[in-house]
């Protein structure tokens, strides 16, 4: 039997070599215990939120009591909770607000996806949407006018499944101040027409530029979207702990949100926030709010100990940073999302603040850049 430490009532520690009446035991199963010796065993004790014992059968059922739960696996197998070091948790608030481009496999049927959410909410304001794939789509990206056709009253905004791309009608255009004068980005790509028009597709830095003139999700939505990751993500999958990527200080419900479920105790794993540091905004501001909303996170379940920086953008948008062009598009090897050394310089002050650091970089090049900053 590997004895672990359990908790008593009065929040101290007694060894399972003492007399334990476990909560739960876990029997007949193959228990992967991933230990040094990657050892099997047949059966897991549990007292309150932990593990206390591993061991066969026989020495499981020793430390059972008259309110122990038992369950027989029938030889199913047991891993410890797995960890995952990237995802976006929050942003499944998406699934249950905005509209699904997920299944859609050409324009036609995005804009038709489009049109049927759009009938089915009159009532809002602006609409937002994920979900589409440059794999199907034009060079340029999808046009404006394919969504004017549908929605030409209100705002949309519909994000790649990447997120590093935005597709926008004319209205969502205006409403983000992009247009013919818009001058272009040196930390992304406006898609343009001959004429020099917007054609509609944002790509990187502008992208995020546009959602900031959308309404952000409430603090309510927020919640209700960690709950559905974790009823649809965490639970089936056996997440006990989660990377969530990119939340921004000052602009994401889900800062708050993280902290209304950690205190009614709704959280079924562990947090780690990135909080984005955007490289268009004052970088002495954004590492003080990122001080401060880290401050926020001290509990057991979530923290915010990570500074999430992007180095360059993705391969499917002609964003990332290669040392070589693109195989398609010989023109183009992706443009750094930080200017000159502002990754180093953000990475300098993310770490003299206390952060560890979380680098976005899918580009050669852009992996090069990001290990010359640390």
């Amino acid at each position: 039997m590997v004895s672990l430490q359990a908790p008593t009532k009065d929040g101290g520690t007694m060894s399972t070599d003492r007399a334990l009446a476990a909560d739960l035991i876990l029997t007949n199963a193959v228990v992967y215990a991933a230990d040094a010796a990657r050892s099997r065993h047949e059966a897991v004790a549990v007292c309150g939120d932990r593990i206390v014992a591993v061991g066969s059968a026989a020495e499981m059922e020793a430390l059972a009591g008259t309110g122990t739960e038992v369950l027989d696996l029938g030889g199913r197998l047991v891993l410890p909770g797995f960890i995952d070091a990237h995802m976006h948790a929050s942003a499944a608030v998406e699934e249950l607000y905005d509209a699904s481009l997920a299944g859609c496999r050409s324009v036609a049927e995005c804009v038709a996806a489009v049109a049927r959410y759009a009938g089915e909410h009159p009532e809002l304001p602006a609409i937002r949407g994920y979900g589409w794939s440059d794999t199907y789509m034009p060079r340029l990206g999808p046009a404006a006018a394919d969504l004017d056709a549908v929605v030409a009253d209100r705002p949309v905004i519909l994000f790649d499944d990447s997120y590093h791309s935005a597709w926008l009608n004319s209205a969502g255009l205006r409403r983000a101040g992009i247009g013919a004068a818009t001058p272009d980005p040196d930390n992304g790509i406006i898609e343009r027409l001959p004429d020099g028009n917007p054609a509609g597709t944002l790509r990187e830095g502008p992208s995020a530029l546009a959602e900031r003139a959308f309404p952000p999700y409430t603090p309510e939505q927020a919640r209700q979207g960690i709950l559905h990751f974790q009823r649809t993500v965490a639970a089936p999958y056996g997440l006990t702990t989660v990377q969530d990527a990119n939340p921004r200080p000052g602009r994401d419900a889900a800062l708050e949100a993280f902290e209304v479920l950690q205190a009614a105790g709704e959280l079924t794993a562990r947090y780690c926030l990135s909080l984005w540091i955007m490289e268009d905004q004052p970088l002495d501001e954004q590492i003080a709010a990122a001080v401060d909303e880290r401050a926020r996170h001290t509990g057991p379940l979530v923290r915010a100990a990570w500074a999430k920086l992007f180095a360059d953008g993705v391969i499917e948008g002609h964003t990332a940073v290669l040392k070589e062009p693109y195989a398609d598009a010989p023109d183009m090897h992706g443009d750094p999302v930080w200017a000159g050394d502002g990754l180093l310089r953000a990475s300098v002050a993310a770490a003299r603040a206390g952060f560890k650091l979380h680098y976005h970089a899918i580009g050669d090049a852009a992996t090069a850049l990001s290990l010359d900053a640390i």
